[in-house]
């Protein structure tokens, strides 16, 4: 999901010119992020690290996965 500056910037200057305040928009962004991860949950692995490397950056993603597989295996306890 690449972001074109120019459009970025031509869409802030439109809800600017609409004098949309930030609050105004939270439903439209929940809905559009819930949107995107249901997406990614649908085409599969690929797209869902695409999208939580692209939110989260690949660092942070990775310690996720680490996280979430230890917390998986303590709570059947299995350790390593």
């Amino acid at each position: 999901m690449p972001v074109f500056r120019a459009e970025v910037k031509a869409t802030v200057d439109l809800v600017r010119q609409l004098g949309l305040q930030p609050e105004e928009l939270n439903e439209a962004v929940h809905d559009a992020a819930s949107t995107a991860a249901s997406d990614a949950n649908n085409q599969g692995l690929q797209a869902q690290v695409e999208l939580m490397v692209e939110i989260w950056g690949p660092l942070e993603t990775r310690e996720f996965l680490r996280e979430y597989t230890q917390g998986k295996r303590e709570a059947a306890g299995l350790q390593e």
